[in-house]
């Protein structure tokens, strides 16, 4: 089969397939890599395909599908034989045509620019609840759709260049039921998608956790469950309430039920926060809709229920999650004593590694020379112009 793989669409439809079976995970990583190998010149030789990263659960009648669409090919840096005669910044072909622009102190590397050769979202098709089949036997009854860039880069003249993922809620009929289904796009804009809904397995992305996690003997263990429809009913907001959903699980790494509480309403749409973030209480906001009509809420504009577990303490660490029932399960809330220490090595280390004028010393995991300094190589000019009047100064003389 391997061999017949003639274009983006049937190697995309393979890796979604494979993706979305039950092989185990072994066997399905091996088979993956087996596609990519002998797919790569179909790849390298063609538009970058749509494809489906994930599908989850948003609500028990509603679908949450991530579409990617392809990655953006970052450039190089590429060393030249010597010094450029053109001046740094300057656009430079290279032998090989690839164009960039010239780099460093001695104008002696070049930056090649960031291309992307990928297909885009039928966004008009996708938005169209009548366009879709019905799925398990329940009618596609609305269609709401969040894009955001997720890969960028710079092209020739500063241009950007991006692409996106795109977050699509689909409202059904009724709530999906557990087992095997499969999404078929409108007019095929996507291949056939296969998946699973089991709500002792599937991510129920309403479920809002500490990826972080937790020390066992913190006083306060929250999460959140909540859910904004962009131009969906109700100026988007999602009332759990109206799916009976009312208790909450904590499970361990092999699903069984270490401990439950109840869902509680902690904020609706309309009502203030309690803190504002920086000591305040939280204003309500107005917002425009497309069609130029105006609402006020607060800034998650729906309801929030707490899910509170602060009186659960483990007594083996591990890899817990959050699951309710006729939804699904939360990601990883690790729970171990160190999480606070590794927090605080990953904050530290990212100020260390941004440091200027110093050697990094590879204590979290990156080296460089000293820099921005005349002992590194650089003339260093003293100003005596006041800062505020400068280019650095807020935008003041250029």
């Amino acid at each position: 089969m391997l061999y017949f793989i003639s274009n983006c669409i049937q190697l995309t439809a393979l890796r979604q397939e494979l993706s979305g079976s039950d092989l185990p995970g072994v066997v399905k990583i091996l088979m993956l890599q087996v596609l990519l190998l002998f797919g790569q010149s179909t790849v390298a030789s063609c538009t970058e395909a749509v494809m489906v990263h994930e599908v989850t659960m948003a609500a028990p009648d509603i679908l949450r599908v991530e579409v990617r669409e392809g990655a953006v090919k970052l450039g190089n840096i590429v060393a030249l034989p010597g010094p450029s005669a053109i001046a740094y910044g300057g656009e430079i072909i290279l032998p090989d045509g690839k164009a960039g622009i010239v780099i460093g102190p001695k104008r002696d590397h070049a930056r090649t620019y960031d291309t992307a050769d990928i297909a885009r979202l039928d966004r008009a098709a996708a938005d169209v609840a009548a366009n879709y089949p019905p799925l398990s036997g329940l009618r596609v009854e609305g269609v709401y759709r969040k894009s955001v860039p997720w890969s960028s880069g710079k092209m020739r003249y500063g241009q950007s260049l991006m692409s996106f993922q795109h977050f699509i809620y689909l409202k059904l009929s009724g709530p999906l039921l557990e087992g095997r289904h499969t999404l078929r796009w409108p007019g095929g804009i996507l291949p056939p998608t296969p998946f699973t809904f089991d709500d002792a397995r599937t991510r129920a992305s309403a479920i809002r956790a500490s990826q972080l996690g937790h020390a066992p003997g913190d006083k306060s263990k929250i999460a959140y469950l909540a859910l904004w429809l962009p131009d969906g009913p109700e100026n988007g907001a999602v009332d759990f309430r109206r799916y009976g959903l009312s208790q909450f699980e904590i499970v361990d790494s092999h699903g069984t039920a270490v401990f439950s509480s109840a869902i509680s309403l902690r904020y609706g749409p309309t009502e203030p926060e309690e803190f504002d973030g920086i000591g305040g209480r939280g204003d309500l906001i107005t917002y425009t809709k497309r069609d130029s009509s105006t609402y006020t809420a607060n800034r998650t504009g729906t309801y929030v229920f707490g899910l509170d577990f602060s009186a659960f303490v483990p007594v083996v660490e591990g890899r817990y999650r959050i699951r309710i029932p006729g939804l699904g399960v939360s990601d990883v809330v690790p729970m171990a004593r160190n999480v606070w220490n590794k927090a605080a090595k990953a904050a530290l280390g990212g100020l260390y590694n941004q440091r200027s004028g110093m050697a990094l010393d590879g204590r979290f995991g990156y080296t460089r020379p000293e820099c921005f300094t005349e002992a590194s190589g650089i003339r260093v000019l003293q100003s005596k112009m006041p800062l505020v009047f400068s280019t650095e100064g807020g935008g003041g003389l250029s």
